[in-house]
């Protein structure tokens, strides 16, 4: 009973004020621990919202509308399996675009497109692949179009011989005005086959299969260029990966296609990205890829292929380049 009464007074006592803080400052360590965990929660879910909401490849475009007022419009697929546009006209603001059809999921990999039809429209194209259910394969070619009043979806479907795309892969649409005048779209893109297929609009579209280069099982993640030189057809370039580790190209020169190896600048090497343009000389082309040992490459044509290796950045990088 002194013993009790010795401990009740202590922690009555100023020194047992000690003990009692000790106590309060141990439970305050618990919630605080307890908080922490529900933060480092909550940014995991923050962050595994925001992957799922916009993963993949956006796709950008900008143009000058009829006021002249620059235009910015940035397409991603939203967590809600819609496609969603970040809209700039002095101002950024979201549309939610919808999903077409009946379609459950949209990849992720979107491609756009814009020019001035014939009739001085802005035409506006965005292009995905959807499926029926989570994770299942994407089968159907599907296009969010603008012709200057509205929205509207079209379902282009796969070309013969194929049962769905390659998941994973990116798309690359482009556009141009053909040797006669007419406005032009290919959509390039991988099926499960692993050939190299693509989406053809001349006024109406249609289906091709590019296949693969000779000794080669597939290809994967195309990127196209496009031009004219005087005194030339036009000529069209597309990049890929090859499974054998060598970048490939398939080349139009206005009467057929043909595929060259280009080699490989690394073990290793992430989804390679084309730009092109004719310096006062001769038509330079440029494919830039990041290599496994976290290195940038580029091989470069000015009248032959040549690569270079352009080092890296200090932190390094993990992923694909976008130009």
């Amino acid at each position: 009973m002194k013993r009790q009464t010795l401990r009740l007074l202590a922690a009555l006592s100023p020194d047992g004020e000690r003990c009692s803080s000790h106590a309060r400052r141990n439970r305050g360590q618990k919630k605080w621990k307890v908080s922490m965990m529900k933060l480092l929660v909550g940014l995991a879910t923050i962050l595994t919202f925001a992957q799922s909401a916009f993963a993949g490849n956006t796709a950008a475009i900008t143009y000058t509308d009829a006021a002249s007022v620059q235009q910015i419009r940035v397409f991603a697929r939203g967590f809600n399996q819609h496609l969603v546009v970040d809209a700039w006209d002095g101002r950024w603001q979201w549309y939610d675009l919808g999903n077409p059809l009946t379609y459950y999921s949209m990849s992720p990999d979107l491609s756009a497109i814009t020019y001035m039809d014939a009739a001085g429209t802005q035409q506006i194209r965005v292009f995905g692949t959807v499926n029926d259910y989570s994770f299942g394969p994407y089968h159907s070619l599907i296009v969010a179009n603008w012709d200057g009043t509205g929205w509207t979806w079209s379902d282009l479907g796969l070309p013969p011989g194929v049962s769905s795309f390659r998941r994973g892969d990116k798309l690359n649409a482009i556009e141009y005005v053909d040797d006669f005048g007419n406005q032009q779209i290919r959509v390039f893109a991988t099926g499960d086959n692993s050939h190299l297929i693509v989406a053809a609009w001349d006024g109406s579209w249609n289906w091709y299969d590019l296949g693969v280069p000779p000794g080669t099982p597939g290809v994967y993640n195309p990127d196209a260029i496009v031009y004219t030189d005087a005194g030339e057809p036009q000529h069209l370039r597309v990049f890929v990966n090859g499974s054998d580790g060598q970048l490939y190209t398939d080349a139009w020169d206005g009467t057929s296609w043909q595929w060259f190896n280009l080699g490989s600048p690394a073990p290793t090497y992430f989804t390679p990205v084309a730009i092109t343009y004719r310096d006062d000389e001769s038509r330079q082309i440029r494919v830039f890829a990041g290599g496994s040992d976290g290195h940038v490459y580029t091989a470069a044509w000015d009248g032959s292929w040549s690569w270079y290796d352009l080092g890296f950045p200090p932190s390094g990088f993990r992923h694909g380049l976008v130009l």
